[in-house]
């Protein structure tokens, strides 16, 4: 398995806002559901405000976000 990490705001300007916005929903975290809930409402919108960074981990070979950190 490779892993690449990517900040959201480059994937925004290369794929969209409404794409990340898709690929951020199948997130899932059943053990917290803060966490679950900052991935799918807040993450966008602080990085975009220049809050806080968002940077996700995805497996290169299926596209499977496997987890994220700010």
């Amino acid at each position: 398995m490779a892993i690449i990490t990517e900040n959201i705001l480059d994937i925004i300007e290369n794929d969209g806002e409404i794409a990340l916005q898709e690929d951020l929903s199948a997130f899932s975290s059943p053990v917290n559901s803060e966490i679950e809930d900052f991935i799918h409402s807040k993450a966008i919108d602080f990085a975009k405000r220049k809050f806080s960074i968002t940077y996700l981990l995805t497996d290169v070979d299926d596209g499977q976000l496997l987890g994220y950190f700010t």
